[in-house]
């Protein structure tokens, strides 16, 4: 089940910030995730360093250009052998 992202994440264009995903409320209980990959559309924004801390997903933004909204789609697999995807809004805004 997909899941997205209420929180809006504002960057500028020249800024590397890090980002993140939480998949505690689809995950059961003691569930681990691995395997971390991510998507972005439309192309223009770099995503590196993709880590895995408990039940988030860490990765860094860069790039990008002002006035757009980028879409991050995050996909784990967990060891219960669910395939599980979320969804994020990253807007450039130079302010």
């Amino acid at each position: 089940m997909p899941v997205t992202s209420k929180v809006q994440i504002y960057k500028q264009p020249g800024e590397k910030v890090r980002i993140g995903m939480d998949f505690s409320n689809i995950l059961q209980g003691g569930e681990v995730i691995s395997s971390p990959s991510v998507e972005t559309s439309p192309a223009g924004l770099t995503i590196s360093t993709i880590t895995t801390s408990g039940n988030f997903i860490l990765m860094f933004a860069e790039g990008g250009t002002h006035g757009c909204d980028y879409r991050f789609e995050v996909s784990v697999d967990s060891d219960s052998g669910e395939e599980l995807e979320a969804d994020g809004i990253l807007k450039v805004r130079d302010r």
